[in-house]
């Protein structure tokens, strides 16, 4: 009986061949979605989980910061029998280090200086050598595979001595798995933590491991009661209420913290919405279609229960049509998700592999998936079909009033809505974009690349200024500390009673001339003024807000004298409001900041290049151009927007697709009526006019109802941002305008077709 039964869908596949294609087109298309979409999910929420003791560790917080003192992690391990152990990091954005071998360098990316404790806490996979020993010595360094090739090549480089920063020699003790790509931690290698263990100073993440069946909540309190203690006794209670100690979770941490690789919930959730709908879509386009095509079934179904089918047997077979098709679209939308993995894994920088054949989990998975999509999609028609009576079904048509009329109406609305919705949602994104991109963010970003300096250069920077001042191509350089656009540091302290903080900014004399920024009191740093190193301060006009100062210069502010104030300008990104910010004037800089006047960009870099080799000839020269690292700031609403613009087209053309088989199938039931009316004189715009206006009837209706959806969705968006676009009536007055466009070019190309067809053939027609 079911090959009977997958025989016959075969039949009726074949026989309505533009329905069948179609449905299936839909559904491979919304089933690859669907599971690419499952990929990404899974990976998002995989992170982390390649550390075996992932449950039981816990990122110290003192106050809103996760930097800490390098004294906490012995200190709390001592003190709390319930921590098992501790480590400390030590990373400076992501440092580079010049390692060198045998007169070959190489510039090591991302050394983590950590605790010989750190293999006993985190599952960083060891390659080569005893984790347990290997950080034992102070001089000790623990590579990654790809930098260990970069430097060795196949050579072992375990025992092998290398130079380090020219300073001083490490040796290898360890080769480490690459970072996973699922894994927060991004690392090119691990160095023995040699500072002294001291409460001065808040530079280092702290990790504790718990002790197994441990009540995180107890133990956190615990820490908390016997840090506040120490800092009451030994600093006061200022400091000790000012910086609590609180636990967040590891497997929290990707989506809580943005020190290593983060990643955005709100995101994954929205993605999974919007693919789910999108197979909806799909689902909803067979349901509309066979439902709609129920008349060309009426008479097998009347002979079916003439001979003596029953309803289940019936049923059995409108489903099995359905899985059929289901497991079809399937194989195709699998073809379709290894086409577009690449390009999603670049643009999500994930590493998501679709080996169902490898993992039985994975093909269990989505084989019953196909089957419980085609049941889902084929549930309604099949009841539907089933439940029209033998005599009408003989006639060839169902009497019931507005049986599947009102449901396609609704689902043909419900389609449009969800692609309208996604429209708006696109154009706003890309608004949202070309705001940012063009907003006036008080400073300039054009004609200006960065660079680290190294550590020899260091002490030479005051003669790399003036040798590349000899450039007239070069207007300026300055140097900072800490280059970030979106900086993380924070100081608190107190002013006239009041608890207040700003982010300090360490810059040199010829920062604020160089980024254009703006002093509207007081002045600039200066080097004629022995007393600006260390001993100034320049702030912004929300630092002057939030303390209240009226005359801020002279003033004196975290132990510095207020010398100017400048403008406000959007040092973090739009996400932010502007918050107060401190400029301190530091001598010991590490990054070098050069303002062109040239549009000959590659010239400057080549003269730069020369310079750089003449002090510094064994560190590598590498810089970057600001606008693009502050661009980087945007990197989530970019691909966010990129995703948008792909699910609303995807949307918009499954929506279509359904629409031209329903238009197609309606102008076919109707070419007798068509051609009675051209032989009564009607002319192709009439007949045009009768068969869209219904259809044009609908989309109005689903613009309605999308619009204050789409606003209230949008709006809440926006929200994430301080500084945003207004919403206005163009994005919803341009996405109903589209999807009337594209209805109108649909439903034409089948009008034209009918209302053009020789009257003579038309009304042979059945």
């Amino acid at each position: 009986m079911i090959n009977n039964y997958f025989k016959i869908a075969i039949r009726h596949m074949m026989k309505y061949k533009l329905i069948s294609l179609i449905n299936i087109a839909g559904l491979s298309i919304g089933l690859s979605i669907v599971m690419m979409v499952f990929l990404y999910v899974h990976f998002q929420f995989s992170y982390d989980k390649c550390h075996l003791k992932l449950n039981r560790i816990y990122q110290a917080r003192m106050g809103d910061s996760y930097a800490t003192p390098t004294a906490l992690a012995d200190f709390v391990r001592e003190n709390i029998p319930e921590i098992e152990n501790s480590v400390r990091f030590e990373d400076w954005a992501g440092r580079k280090v010049l390692l060198t071998y045998n007169n070959k360098s190489i510039l090591a990316r991302n050394i983590i200086f950590t605790d010989p404790s750190v293999f006993d806490i985190f599952s960083f996979q060891m390659i080569v050598g005893d984790a347990k020993t290997a950080l034992n010595n102070p001089n000790s360094l623990v590579l990654s595979v790809s930098q260990a090739i970069a430097l060795f090549g196949a050579e072992n480089p375990v025992g092998k001595v290398v130079r380090f920063n020219s300073e001083e020699d490490y040796t290898v003790t360890a080769l480490v798995e690459d970072d996973p790509a699922n894994a927060s931690h991004v690392y090119g290698g691990f160095a023995r933590l040699k500072d002294p263990s001291s409460w001065n100073g808040d530079y280092y993440e702290t990790y504790f491991l718990l002790s197994e069946n441990q009540n995180a909540g107890v133990v956190e309190k615990k820490v908390k009661t016997v840090v506040s203690h120490f800092f009451l006794d030994n600093y006061g209670k200022d400091i000790a209420d000012k910086y609590p100690v609180s636990f967040l979770p590891m497997k929290d941490a990707y989506f809580n913290t943005d020190l290593y690789r983060h990643g955005n919930k709100q995101a994954v959730y929205l993605f999974i919405a919007v693919g789910l709908l999108i197979l909806c879509l799909a689902m909803l386009n067979y349901v509309n279609l066979t439902t709609a095509c129920a008349s060309t079934r009426m008479k097998e179904i009347a002979i079916r229960k003439t001979i003596g089918s029953q309803k289940k047997q019936l049923i059995g077979q409108f489903l099995s049509e359905s899985i059929l098709m289901s497991v079809a679209a399937t194989g195709i939308g699998i073809l379709l998700l290894e086409l577009c993995l690449p390009f999603v894994n670049r643009l999500t920088a994930s590493i998501m592999i679709f080996t169902p054949f490898a993992h039985p989990q994975q093909l269990l998975l989505v084989l019953g998936g196909a089957l419980l999509i085609g049941f889902i999609a084929g549930i309604y028609p099949s009841l539907f079909l089933t439940s029209i009576g033998t005599a009408q079904a003989f006639r060839g048509h169902d009497t019931r009033p507005g049986k599947g009329f009102n449901l396609r109406k609704l689902l043909f609305i419900f389609q449009f809505t969800i692609s309208i919705i996604l429209l708006i949602a696109t154009l706003t994104i890309i608004k949202q974009r070309q705001f940012i991109q063009t907003k006036n963010l008080g400073f300039d970003t054009e004609q200006i690349f960065w660079f680290d300096l190294s550590p020899s250069m260091e002490s030479k920077k005051e003669t790399l200024r003036n040798m590349l001042m000899t450039n007239p191509a070069i207007k300026d350089v300055a140097y900072t500390r800490f280059n970030e656009a979106d900086a993380n540091n924070g100081w608190g302290g107190e002013y006239e009673g009041r608890e207040i903080k700003i982010h300090p900014f360490w810059v040199d004399a010829h920062y604020i001339n160089l980024m254009g920024l703006k002093v509207v009191d007081g002045r600039d740093f200066s080097d004629e003024f022995v007393a600006d190193p260390n001993q100034s301060i320049i702030l912004n006009e929300a630092a002057v807000r939030q303390f209240d100062m009226n005359s801020p210069i002279g003033k004196q502010v975290f132990g510095r004298t207020v010398i100017g104030i400048v403008e406000d300008f959007n040092y973090q990104s739009f996400h932010h409001k502007i918050e107060p910010l401190g400029l301190i004037y530091l001598p010991g800089v590490n990054k070098a900041n050069i303002k062109i006047s040239t549009k000959n960009v590659p010239a400057v870099l080549s003269y730069l290049e020369e310079t750089w080799k003449t002090l510094s000839p064994d560190y590598p020269f590498e810089y970057h151009f600001w606008d693009e690292s502050y661009g980087k700031l945007y990197e989530s609403e970019k691909k966010v927007g990129v995703l948008f613009n792909c699910f609303a087209l995807i949307s918009l053309f499954i929506t279509c697709l359904g629409f031209l088989g329903l238009v197609s199938f309606t102008t076919e039931q109707r070419t007798k009526e068509i051609g009675i009316r051209k032989v009564l004189g009607a002319s192709i715009p009439q007949i045009l006019t009768m068969i869209s206006i219904t259809f044009f009837k609908w989309i109005l209706l689903a613009n309605l109802v999308a619009w204050p959806i789409a606003w209230y969705a949008m709006n809440k968006w926006l929200q994430n941002f301080a500084y945003r676009i207004d919403l206005t009536v163009w994005p919803f007055l341009l996405s109903g305008l589209l999807a009337l466009i594209i209805a109108l070019l649909t439903v034409s190309w089948q009008a034209i077709r009918a209302a053009t067809a020789n009257p003579v053939e038309s009304l042979k027609y059945e």
